[in-house]
């Protein structure tokens, strides 16, 4: 964990968010295989999370690298946010889904 994510949770802000949508982070490839028969052969993507979360009446979006692993994950989906109390916009994701990222 980032000592900046570790600073704004430890202000114990947080609100629920939604996520609005899970991109396939098609510009880096990971490949599975030692040899391949074809440049996409064993090829895997990683994700990025979008999500837009409230403060004060103020909808700020946020985004995540969340690597390879996208069960349970939906859009529409929930997560826990926590924000810094000065600036909101400043955010930390510990929990996707009910799943724990830390």
């Amino acid at each position: 964990m980032k000592s900046k994510d570790k600073k704004i949770i430890a202000q114990n802000n947080c609100t629920d968010g939604t996520i609005t949508d899970l991109k396939k982070c098609l510009w880096l490839k990971i490949n599975t295989k030692p040899v391949r028969s074809h440049s996409l052969d064993g090829a895997i993507f990683p994700y990025t999370l979008h999500f837009k979360y409230n403060v004060n009446g103020t909808e700020y979006k946020g985004k995540k690298f969340i690597g390879l692993n996208t069960k349970g994950l939906n859009v529409g989906g929930k997560l826990t946010v926590y924000y810094d109390g000065s600036r909101p916009s400043k955010h930390a994701v510990t929990n996707i889904c009910g799943i724990e990222l830390y």
